[in-house]
Parts: C-alpha cells; structure tokens; sequence
C-alpha cells in the first residue's frame, strides 16, 4: 500500500440538470444579488433566480446520456440533438452578452464535449480523445498578467499537464501584442484568421510554458515544445459563443475549428464525514479516509496511548501505509514515499534503513542506510544520520553517497502492529509491522 494521502475529485459548481432524460428538470439557478442577472425574480436573500433556457437542459442531458465528451464517439440521433442545441444558444440572446468582459468568465472550467474537426491539433485530439483524462482551462482575465491556461489531469495518484497562455481581449489590451495572422503549420493544425464577430467575446493568447508535473518525481518535466521560438504558430484566439446568465455554463470555438463544451468548477464542497468512530487507525486509513480524518484518528490513537505505549516495540520491519509531507521534506523523500515504502529498525535502536521498492519485476529498489541513537536529552526522539544509499537494478547496485544528511524522527506512539511518527521536516508516518520484501 503506497504511502498516501486520499484525496477527492471536485465536484461540479452548477448543479447541472442533467441527471436522466426522463427526470424532470430544473429551469432555475441561483448567484450572488451583487452580479448583473438578466432575470428579476427574487430567490433566497443576497441571490437572484436565473432561468436556464432549455436548450442548455437538453444539450445537458444529450451529453449525459452519450457519456463522453468525443463526438466520434456519440451516436448520431445524439450528436443531431447536441449540434441543434449548440446553435440555439449561440444564435439565442438568452447568454452574456459580453462575457470575456464579465467577471463570469473567469475560474476553472471542465470540458464536457468537444468536437474534432481534421483542421485541429492533432495534440489537442490526442489529450482530449483519452477519456480517462480531466481536461481543465483555467481562465483568469481580471489578474495584473491576464490569462488562459489549458490543464490534463492524467489521475488523482499521477499528474497533471498544464500549458499557460497569456491572454488578450478588448478590455484587456496588451501593447504590442499582434493576434495571430497565419493559417499555420499543417502539422499542427490549420487556423483561421477571420476576424471576431463583436467586441467582447474572443480572447486572443499566446502559449508561453508548460510543464508536466507528475506525483511521482519531485521535479517538473518541461513540455518539449519551444514556443518562444513558434512564434505565430504559438498564438491562438478562443470565441465565447454562449455564457450561461449564471456563469456556470460556456460554449466557445477555437482558432482551429474546434467548439468546446465546458461546465464551471467550484472549489471543491466538503462532503459529510463516514462516521469513524469505533475503527482503529489502521481501518480509517484502509478506508480511505481524508488526511482530516486520519489526522483526528492518529490524535486519538496518542491520546488515549497517553506515554503508556513502550520504545521496546520499535525494532522491526515497518511497512508505510500513510503519510502527510512537510513542506520543507526533502525531494528524494517525496518521491521514494510515493512507492512501497518500508523501513527496518535494528538491534537496540542503533541501525535504520529506508527501502523504496519502484518495481517488483524487473526488481528496482532505492535503499538508504543509517546509523540511529535514541536521544540523552529528549524522551522518544530517535536522532538518525544517513551516510549513503544505493540503487539496485537486479543483481546491479548504483552507489549514491550523495544521499547523507542528518535528521530525527519523534515517536508519537508505537506497539506490535503499528507505529506513528514525526520527522525533523514536519512529515508525519504511519507505519505497520510488516515482512520488508526479500529484493
């Protein structure tokens, strides 16, 4: 079991009607009084009720029932009904009139459907066609340096890819900046260069860096492409064809002839709490509990242990089963955690040894050793120093002697099964007693 926290997808902002196609809709949302509503009717105190126009309920449901946001993949009675409705609300003035100049627009966007004409990126077909990845735009047009970043999340345990583009519009000039002229690269895609329809619904970009950030290195992976030197080809413009009135909902077409479909995301909504109560740690952390809930069972777990726990149950093979990083941890710790992780205390507390298993088969392990004491002055606290570690390919070794260092490691409470500690960097372990792997 990989040393990790559990963490939660978040949930959608609007509460979108789409649930079955035969349950009756709902025709209202809600937002802030304080926002410009293109509906009078009163709803709770300090919120205005917005009728939603019913294409957006069928276009929702359309795109429920078909599950999936890849045209190629709808069956055509569903694909007529999304393209009907797409039109009627582009063509309709039931959406903001001037969204790229309304502060609806700005926050984070889901992609829900988008269409994949032969004159797109063929990047953008690749990330987009893999169902199995969330695709995110982040718009901010109210920022100091205005911008749109375009985000794939590859999976909770995985990483994300985020490309950033500075952005453009007509109440948000930038001098100097020239739109982009060219139909492009083939290779990449061809652009249309046909000017916006009305003031106040393209944002015109420019791709300046993206990086991939995986949760298993503690480092980020630059994307290869080098934008600066695409000049033109790094620029693009995206039309706002329908915002919803309550500004959760977004149609908009890009320079490639793509339309994208996306639903806007609210921080994430505290849901309630599984009842824990009665479970020892080690359930609640099985469960998947989140880091809160760990957290309050550990607090338990040494509370009622009071100091009555005894050190003489810290020699062993630990296996880790959860940990919260401190922030100053190091990279190689935050990395190697993300893996089996075991940890061997011997004899009296005098050895330790860290052993990150990357694979089982071909069998690839990071193995660190050091030298412990339990510290003269301070009760529980184990001081560790590190002098060298090495990586096993197979029967193969890479020494790294340039992992060294010293540190400590605070027992918070340990017995036969189970140990909870601290590090000299604010990260807490809980480990399990456990056979280290024989690799």
């Amino acid at each position: 079991m990989r040393g990790v926290t559990s963490r939660r997808a978040p949930r959608p902002s609007a509460p979108c009607p789409a649930r079955r196609c035969a349950r009756p809709l709902r025709r209202y949302e809600r937002r802030p009084a304080g926002l410009r509503a293109l509906s009078g009717e009163a709803g709770a105190p300090g919120e205005v009720v917005v009728e939603v126009p019913e294409a957006q309920e069928r276009l929702l449901r359309a795109l429920e029932e078909g599950s999936t946001r890849n045209e190629n993949s709808l069956s055509p009675e569903i694909k007529s009904v999304i393209d009907e409705c797409i039109g009627s609300l582009e063509g309709g003035d039931k959406g903001v009139s001037s969204p790229t100049a309304s502060g609806l627009i700005n926050g984070r966007w889901k992609l829900l459907f988008t269409t994949r004409p032969g004159s797109s990126s063929p990047i953008q077909r690749a990330f987009t066609g893999v169902e199995a990845f969330s695709i995110y735009q982040d718009v901010d047009l109210a920022s100091e340096r205005p911008k749109v970043d375009n985000v794939v999340v590859f999976g909770d345990e995985a990483g994300v890819l985020r490309v950033e583009a500075e952005a453009v519009t007509d109440s948000r000039p930038r001098a100097g900046f020239v739109p982009r002229r060219g139909a492009g690269i083939p290779i990449f895609g061809k652009s249309d260069s046909s000017p916006p329809s009305c003031a106040d619904k393209r944002i015109d970009f420019q791709f300046s860096k993206a990086a991939f950030d995986l949760k298993a290195l503690p480092f980020k992976i630059p994307y290869p492409v080098p934008f600066r030197l695409l000049q033109d080809e790094s620029k693009g413009w995206l039309d706002t064809t329908y915002l919803s009135p309550c500004g959760t909902f977004r149609i908009s077409r890009g320079n490639k002839g793509t339309v994208f479909v996306l639903q806007k995301q609210q921080a994430e909504v505290e849901e309630e709490e599984e009842d824990y109560e009665g479970m020892g740690l080690l359930e609640v952390i099985r469960r998947g509990a989140r880091a809160s809930a760990v957290r309050a069972a550990i607090d338990k777990t040494v509370g009622e242990a009071a100091g009555s726990d005894s050190l003489d149950d810290l020699p062993g093979q630990w296996r880790l089963v959860w940990t919260s990083q401190g922030e100053t941890a190091s990279g190689i710790q935050k990395f190697a955690t993300g893996f089996d992780n075991y940890q061997v205390i011997g004899g009296a507390c005098e050895t330790l040894q860290n052993v990150a298993l990357f694979s089982k088969s071909p069998p690839i392990v990071l193995r660190a050793e050091a030298s412990c004491a339990l510290d003269p002055d301070e009760d529980r606290k184990l001081n560790v120093v590190i002098s060298g570690a090495k990586l096993e390919l197979g029967f193969a070794e890479i020494p790294l002697s340039f992992i060294k260092g010293t540190g400590f490691v605070k027992v918070q409470y340990v017995d036969d099964s189970i140990r909870i500690s601290t590090g000299s960097k604010g990260s807490v372990f809980v480990h399990a007693r456990d056979d280290v792997p024989d690799y």
